[in-house]
């Protein structure tokens, strides 16, 4: 028997080893509008102030009767400058998620993606198999299409569980599975310290619009803001720092707040010069 366990576990380990390693992206292959290799550049070699500065804003986990109040405070009504709706990203889970006000969500133009159906502990989703992450992000389309009444092919992306990945498990799941886009693998060189958490509206505005400039005033690459909607209730001063923050960036001519994935607005007027052009022409 213990032969024969590992005889399967060195026939695991080789067939894993023989999926191919990624190549070293060629910019000469690799070309917009399907493939950019990373780069701080600005595609086209365009001048920043001559692009759009796009802000993505994003909350994870359940969408309850509690959260959602705090969501149509910060979100209901607003706009960008050219009076088009802001868009915001979703990554919801399914247990204690009330579909009702989900679709409410969406049907505000709000982008609803994937954070799994049990969102277990980050164990299981490092060691999940292939079967188990069909289960939990495939069988949530279909959940998350017949409760909330979108449609599966709108179910574009995904984040993990605590963002852990299950190596490349994880990404032949997302292809069977049609997921375009992940949101789950960092690529920062090294760990954020705590942040603190004792600043009044002041501070935290001052924290926000830092960020905010890091983006807006280099090369303009998208600003995301990723946040749990319980740090709000915890800290009122946040709140009204961010409220205040979202004013501002909403005033601005060159700010679009947007979801992730962003289908074309046929009833804006045209605003929207990068969707499908990405050397804005």
């Amino acid at each position: 028997m213990r032969i024969a366990f590992v005889f399967a576990l060195l026939l695991s380990i080789s067939l894993a080893s023989e999926l191919p390693l990624a190549e070293e992206c060629d910019p000469d292959i690799c070309k917009l509008p399907q493939c950019l290799c990373s780069s701080t550049a600005i595609p086209g070699n365009l001048a920043a102030s001559r692009i759009p500065q796009f802000v993505l804003l994003t909350f994870n986990g359940a969408v309850t009767s509690t959260n959602t109040l705090t969501y149509r405070r910060l979100l209901s009504g607003r706009r960008n400058s050219n009076q088009c709706p802001i868009g915001t990203t979703f990554f919801v889970s399914h247990e204690y998620t009330d579909y009702q006000l989900l679709n409410e969500l969406y049907n505000n133009g709000f982008e609803i993606a994937l954070h799994s159906i049990t969102n277990t502990n980050q164990s299981y989703f490092a060691n999940a198999d292939y079967e188990t992450l069909m289960l939990e992000f495939n069988d949530q389309k279909k959940l998350i299409s017949h409760f909330a009444s979108i449609p599966v092919d709108q179910l574009k992306g995904i984040r993990m569980p605590f963002l852990q990945l299950a190596g490349n498990t994880s990404f032949e799941m997302m292809k069977d599975a049609s997921i375009l886009y992940d949101n789950s693998w960092p690529t920062i060189n090294f760990k954020s310290p705590p942040l603190p958490d004792s600043y009044d509206e002041n501070g935290w505005f001052r924290f926000l619009v830092k960020n905010f400039e890091n983006h807006y005033l280099s090369n303009r690459a998208p600003f995301p803001i990723h946040l749990q909607e319980g740090y709000f209730r915890e800290r009122p001063g946040f709140e009204a720092a961010f409220i205040r923050f979202l004013n501002m960036i909403n005033s601005m001519s060159d700010v679009f707040m947007e979801n992730f994935y962003m289908s074309i607005c046929n009833t804006c007027p045209a605003t929207y010069p990068w969707l499908g052009n990405p050397f804005g022409l």
